[in-house]
């Protein structure tokens, strides 16, 4: 997955397949210690309202989202564009399930 400082997220179909993001699915970011965590934040059907980071399909499997807060906080200073490696997937029971992700080199 991408983030670019335009607010533009790109969200990987091997990254959605792992914790079952769908199109109109909002996602979000959580940080512990550290470590940056990749969850959905309300799915499609009990959106109820406004929501930003809502994923719709690209040309392909991929999915985008939009969230200009979300994607500067997940940028280091100067950066224009980040990419995230998935790695592996956590069951939290406030959450859902959560999908690790370390930035790339």
């Amino acid at each position: 997955m991408t983030f670019h400082r335009t607010g533009r997220i790109d969200v990987s179909a091997f990254a959605a397949q792992r914790i079952g993001i769908r199109q109109g699915d909002a996602i979000n970011v959580a940080s512990v210690k550290g470590k940056h965590y990749l969850y959905i934040a309300c799915k499609a059907e009990n959106m109820r309202g406004c929501f930003r980071s809502v994923c719709r399909h690209t040309k392909g499997k991929t999915l985008r989202a939009y969230n200009a807060a979300l994607a500067c906080a997940m940028l280091a200073e100067g950066e224009h564009d980040a990419a995230y490696a998935s790695a592996s997937v956590i069951f939290v029971k406030e959450y859902g399930r959560m999908l690790m992700i370390n930035k790339m080199a």
